[in-house]
């Protein structure tokens, strides 16, 4: 056996660092009161409050990030949702129909899966409801 080869079999495989993953709205504390009853937080915010993501760790080779958006529930027949740009980095959340005074409730999940079968998740709001909220 050569050295090198020696040296490689007597380390064995490295340990991976653990898979984690977060998620979370830029700029936005949880909630946002907003103006309008149509419109996104990207366009609202002059450009901020996109939905971001990070993985690290596992494999480095993902096989699945899942991005979900659930509603928690609206006042006045409003409507929330998150909206895909097609580039993968102006994602953002929509409001259509909020009356004055009323809110839109949600939270964003994030599933990863890497090549080894490694998964992670996260919340956002680690806890509890984000709220969009038409002041005017």
């Amino acid at each position: 056996m050569s050295g090198a080869l020696c040296a490689v079999t007597a380390m064995g495989a490295a340990t991976l660092p653990p898979l984690t993953c977060d998620i979370q709205i830029t700029f936005s504390s949880g909630t946002d009161n907003v103006s309008g009853g149509n419109n996104d937080l990207y366009t609202w915010s002059s450009g901020n409050h996109l939905v971001g993501v990070g993985i690290s760790g596992g494999s480095g080779s993902y096989t699945s990030a899942n991005v979900t958006f659930v509603s928690d529930g609206n006042q006045g027949g409003a409507t929330c949702a998150m909206i895909l740009s097609g580039d993968g980095v102006h994602n953002t959340i929509a409001w259509t129909s909020l009356p004055v005074g009323n809110s839109c409730f949600y939270h964003l999940t994030f599933d990863v899966t890497d090549s080894l079968g490694n998964t992670a998740s996260a919340r956002w709001p680690s806890a509890g409801s984000a709220e969009i909220h038409r002041t005017s």
